[in-house]
């Protein structure tokens, strides 16, 4: 919903009960919010699977915030989203990519110069490289650093 006097395009997003936001971020066409207790919400567009929700219905807009079942175990510490992709770094070290690879920003294989369909999105976080440790991650409109 809007917001009274605010400017154009900013709305007011309800936060489940009991979850204390720490930090939320904005993509392209979707956002995330990370909680106190590490837990992760998105909301938005659910079309490339940039939410993390594997059972997302793909042709719906979320306008609350979601529960991404995967991280309920790990503690998440930082977020970066992309125009329609999303990365996650646990306090493991680890991170987890979900969302657009059109252009390989999730670093799934691909079959060559013909991409699969698997591998041209991911609605499931899937660990990038999951034997190594990241201290970080930024996404750009179409392409991921990873620290």
């Amino acid at each position: 919903a809007s917001v009274p006097g605010a400017p154009h395009g900013i709305v007011k997003v309800e936060v489940p009960s009991g979850v204390v936001p720490k930090l939320v971020v904005c993509g392209g066409h979707h956002n995330i919010l990370l909680a106190e207790n590490g837990a992760l919400y998105s909301w938005g567009r659910a079309g490339l699977g940039q939410l993390g929700l594997q059972n997302a219905d793909i042709t719906k807009d979320y306008t609350k915030p979601m529960l991404i079942p995967k991280f309920t175990d790990e503690k998440v510490v930082a977020v970066s989203l992309g125009f329609t992709h999303s990365a996650v770094t646990t306090a493991e070290g680890k991170v987890y990519m979900f969302g657009d690879n059109s252009n390989g920003q999730l670093g799934m294989i691909t079959a060559g110069d013909s991409k699969t369909a698997d591998a041209k999105f991911s609605h499931h976080p899937h660990a990038i490289m999951p034997s190594s440790r990241f201290r970080g991650v930024a996404c750009g409109r179409y392409h991921t650093m990873l620290l």
